[in-house]
């Protein structure tokens, strides 16, 4: 049988069965039985564009990363939108920071997972900067739900996803992994605090599921907890690997030089050989 159209999320309140006497079957009813593109697709697309195995440490993110989002784009009420993809660029900066290898690595990483998901690396880009843009010209969390509210002008596009987020019907709207996290980012650019009441405040001020970014929250908290740990065992190692290094240079010049002066003494014994020597 093929796969439903409409995946349900474990931090979304539980809907009633999709029969067409319901509103939501009435919405989505149609997608029943109809294929949609699988896990296994996405993670195969993302191997076979990435070409190379990615380091044991970072496996678990990169598949978590793939599976969540990809259960997202698939669920029949998503949509696309700037907080989405400022939530995606940016928690992967802050996951991947310390990738090993070249930046060209992790470039590749980045377009390969982008693109196993059939999303747009340049919009993705261009619409977090956006996102940027908009929060670090907002002077507080009471400006930024006053422009939500209309009760502020704003020309910014992310404040009119906003608003338009906040009058969206019950399946209008898919509060994903990245738009959560997204929301996160924008909460730390106008200064307030990651804590659940400030959450519950924020889901209730801009109509968002607060038991779905509650959630979350806790899940990018502890990841958050878990990436600090990670970061300062990449430091020491990369510490102990330069002190290696330094201590192997030192070794090699300490080997050159006695190896300098054995040659410098070896060619002074045959001067004052050659010296001694009596003239024919």
């Amino acid at each position: 049988t093929a796969p439903s159209a409409v995946i349900p999320d474990p931090l979304m309140p539980p809907i009633a069965n999709a029969t067409a006497a319901t509103d939501f079957g009435a919405r989505f009813g149609s997608l029943r039985g109809k294929d949609v593109r699988t896990v296994a697709q996405t993670v195969g697309a993302f191997t076979e564009k990435y070409g190379r195995p990615v380091p044991a440490v970072y496996r678990t993110a990169v598949n978590e990363i793939l599976v969540t989002t990809h259960l997202a784009v698939v669920c029949a009420m998503w949509g696309y939108d700037a907080v989405f993809a400022h939530g995606f660029v940016k928690s992967f900066e802050e996951v991947f920071g310390f990738y090993p290898g070249d930046p060209e690595d992790k470039a590749n990483l980045y377009k390969a997972m982008v693109e196993a998901l059939l999303l747009d690396e340049g919009k993705m880009k261009a619409d977090s900067d956006a996102v940027a843009a908009f929060a670090e010209g907002i002077a507080s969390e009471a400006e930024l739900i006053a422009i939500v509210n209309g009760e502020k002008e704003s020309s910014s596009p992310v404040a009119a996803t906003l608003a338009t987020i906040k009058k969206a019907g019950p399946f209008d709207f898919y509060c994903s992994r990245p738009f959560a996290l997204g929301i996160f980012k924008i909460m730390n650019a106008v200064g307030t605090e990651l804590t659940r009441e400030n959450v519950q405040r924020w889901s209730v001020a801009l109509g968002l599921p607060s038991i779905k970014l509650e959630g979350e929250l806790d899940v990018y908290l502890s990841a958050l907890e878990k990436l600090k740990q990670a970061e300062q065992l990449f430091a020491e190692v990369s510490a102990r690997e330069k002190r290696k290094a330094a201590e192997r240079l030192e070794e090699k010049a300490k080997k050159a030089m006695a190896a300098a002066e054995k040659d410098a003494e070896g060619e002074g014994e045959a001067a004052k050989a050659d010296a001694k020597e009596p003239v024919a």
